[in-house]
């Protein structure tokens, strides 16, 4: 895709008068030099703005009357200027940033410091760093859609000793070092609208303000009998930070760990859940790129806790600190149901 265009003292005259209907034009002889060797680029004649597309020496093609001008007649030796318009500043813009999957990247960056993200597994973005070669930096943990604080309720009360805050498309949740005295779980939800669905969630619990078993991720209620699940991570007393699955009678009464779901996640890494439910079964699975998913657990809904009715974003301050450290502190990046299991 040709990408806009820019050189400086691009003035001339035409070579020949042109009605409000040709394609091409004519410049003074040796003149096309001071215009860009390609398109796209702007030029106007009169009021008439028009799209060059391609030059060939001195011949210009052009789409006629861009950016609500008409298309009109002009004289010859009538000046021609090309301009950087409005609508040439937007997509300046635009060029300078590229979406789209690995393949499609362009053998050559069309300019320095353009930036392109690939949406396919393979990760990455690339940086041009001149206009012959891309640089590749790191894996994205993504791409994520982010999260809108608006969408979710709070179901407990207790959520105001706590500081819940959109920042930009994603939100932060901080919890001030308070003392619950064991379970309290926090929630902020929204009614379950599927028979049978998938949860994605992006979240990273800050490594180093944790209290021992406090715990942040999502999960789902049922609002007939109040039991709660919890997906999440958070660190044990011997330091280590865990993938968790947690089953609760209530808000402040633990029931169990769902077995064999305690698998060990770095600290500052981005953790990526997945959880399905087929109408009979929850399942549990873990990432670290939202794409590729390992399967952690699964449990019947028949066990006791029955059909979810709700679902969110949920923190447990479990054995908090009273000194006022920030016992809970966590981004969330990708919250997201979908209908069906995927």
């Amino acid at each position: 895709m040709a990408t806009e265009k820019a050189a400086n003292n691009g003035v001339s005259t035409l070579d020949g008068a042109i009605d409000d209907s040709v394609t091409s034009l004519t410049v003074a002889t040796g003149e096309g030099s001071r215009f860009p060797t390609t398109g796209n680029f702007r030029v106007i004649i009169d009021n008439e703005i028009m799209l060059c597309t391609a030059r060939s020496g001195d011949v210009l093609t052009v789409t006629r009357g861009y950016e609500d001008t008409a298309a009109a007649s002009h004289t010859d030796a009538a000046d021609i200027s090309h301009v950087i318009t409005a609508d040439a500043q937007v997509q300046f813009h635009k060029d300078s940033v590229g979406y789209g999957l690995i393949g499609s990247l362009p053998a050559t960056p069309e300019r320095t410091g353009r930036v392109y993200f690939p949406s396919d597994p393979d990760g990455g973005f690339a940086v041009a760093k001149d206009n012959s070669t891309w640089k590749y930096f790191g894996i994205i943990n993504g791409p994520f859609d982010g999260v809108n604080l608006s969408d979710f309720e709070d179901y407990d009360t207790t959520l105001s000793d706590d500081t819940v805050e959109q920042r930009g498309p994603f939100v932060h949740w901080k919890n001030d070092g308070i003392t619950p005295g064991g379970e309290n779980i926090r929630c902020r939800m929204q009614t379950i609208a599927h028979s049978t669905w998938t949860i994605t969630a992006a979240f990273r619990f800050h490594p180093s303000v944790a209290a021992s078993y406090s715990t942040i991720g999502f999960g789902f209620r049922n609002s007939s009998n109040n039991n709660i699940m919890q997906f999440c991570v958070g660190p044990r007393a011997d330091a280590n930070m865990l993938y968790l699955w947690y089953w609760y009678n209530s808000a402040t009464s633990f029931n169990e760990a769902v077995p064999n779901t305690q698998q060990r996640v770095y600290r500052t890494e981005v953790s990526w859940v997945k959880v399905t439910y087929d109408g009979t079964d929850f399942k549990m699975y873990a990432s670290t790129n939202g794409r590729e998913w390992c399967f952690i657990a699964s449990r019947a809904s028949g066990l006791g806790f029955g059909t979810p009715t709700q679902w969110g974003m949920l923190c447990n301050p479990y054995n908090a600190n009273s000194d006022n450290r920030y016992v809970t502190h966590a981004d969330f990046y990708h919250l997201k149901i979908e209908n069906g299991v995927v």
